[in-house]
């Protein structure tokens, strides 16, 4: 820690600390994301160790770049780079994004995540809170600390990973998934940017899985016909259907702004389609892991309720087990509900068709009451919250 000056605390919670500070050598200014080992298991401590793994082999120019890692008696230590705000933060102030200020952001995370899994490896988390903004407007992703790289002879997944507002259907079904599950929070967060309001929204986390696995999504008419076609092909409830790569790489909402020529350091990349000998073996793990999880899963009702208890439990403490940076409460959504009521209102260069949707986020949504672990709570079977800045 000697060779660092703190400036200043930039975020808190369960995982630890995150500070501004500045390198003493060279002057960078960089985040430092210090994280307690006390009170952890083995397990966690463990988990920890892989993000950090995982992080320092990535370099790319949408990714949060792990500048350094290490560890005191106390204490986990990451460094990272710096950045000020995250899309959360943006839309928080703005509410939305017209398609044309979206566009640039979208291509960023898409980039990103065809970096990702081009390499193997899943983020499990994405949301708006993790996706930092650069000074110059470039998207940065972060927080792996639900990341897994997947080894070559893995073709599915099976642990619940991420935050339910962003959680793609087969995971909210407990089925094997793979790297499309990234792509519906993608899409999620895409709709979230030109609509200003994710695809579902309620005031009950079982209605939210209800909705997430049999509700059709609204869409504004305002939407382009390429943006809407975007959009539709990410937030495709069944996974085998769901835009993917490489068509993604191509669709006519990206403007062939994203390039197909990023670096794999894998001989299997996700991103390629698979040979029918690997089309077989990936349907046969499928197959196999959802027998053992018939078995063993207590089922994902119980689950759920087990994130009720334990939210209620740290609201009565006065506390919050996730971070204070970024984080989606209450006063933040009614907020945001009055801008759009007011934009629809009288803005007249507001899309018309925003006071319909904003009629129907009133009625149907229930924005009013909005739980906040919906959009704050990161589930996870068997992993730390670990969040990088």
């Amino acid at each position: 820690m000697e060779g660092y000056k703190i400036l200043c605390l930039v975020g808190e919670g369960s995982f630890g600390r995150v500070f501004k500070a500045k390198r003493r050598d060279t002057k960078e200014v960089v985040a430092l994301k210090i994280i307690r080992k006390c009170g952890r298991t083995q397990k966690e401590l463990l988990s920890l160790r892989s993000e950090c793994q995982i992080q320092k082999h990535l370099h790319h120019r949408n990714i949060i770049q792990m500048i350094n890692s290490f560890e005191t008696e106390s204490e986990i230590v990451v460094v990272t780079e710096f950045c000020k705000r995250d899309l959360h933060y943006i839309l928080t102030k703005q509410t939305y994004l017209s398609e044309e200020v979206a566009l640039p952001i979208v291509c960023d995370l898409v980039s990103a995540l065809y970096y990702l899994h081009s390499n193997r490896v899943l983020h499990r988390d994405l949301k708006p809170q993790n996706v930092m903004i650069t000074e110059d407007g470039a998207a940065k992703l972060c927080d792996f600390g639900f990341a897994r790289s997947m080894s070559r002879g893995t073709h599915v997944l099976t642990s619940i990973k991420g935050t339910p507002l962003y959680m793609a259907p087969e995971l909210i079904e407990e089925s094997p998934y793979d790297h499309n599950a990234d792509l519906w929070s993608l899409g999620c967060i895409v709709y979230e940017m030109v609509v200003g309001v994710p695809p579902f929204t309620t005031n009950s986390i079982l209605q939210l899985v209800r909705m997430i696995r049999y509700e059709p999504i609204s869409w504004p008419p305002y939407l382009s016909p390429h943006c809407q076609a975007f959009l539709q092909g990410l937030l495709h409830k069944d996974p085998t259907q769901r835009l993917s790569w490489p068509l993604l790489l191509h669709h006519p909402f990206l403007q062939d702004r994203v390039s197909s020529s990023i670096a794999s350091e894998v001989s299997l990349p996700l991103t390629k389609e698979l040979t029918t000998s690997q089309a077989l073996a990936k349907e046969s793990q499928k197959h196999d892991l959802a027998k053992v999880d018939v078995n063993k899963n207590p089922g994902l009702p119980q689950k759920i309720q087990q994130i009720l208890d334990q939210e209620k439990k740290f609201l009565k403490e006065g506390g919050c087990q996730t971070e204070v940076e970024g984080a989606i409460d209450l006063v933040t959504l009614e907020q945001k509900l009055s801008r759009l009521k007011t934009a629809a209102q009288g803005d007249t260069d507001t899309p018309q068709s925003v006071a319909t949707v904003t009629a129907q986020q009133q009625d149907d949504r229930v924005y009013h009451n909005f739980p906040q672990f919906i959009t704050r709570y990161r589930y996870s079977t068997g992993s730390s919250n670990c969040h990088s800045p």
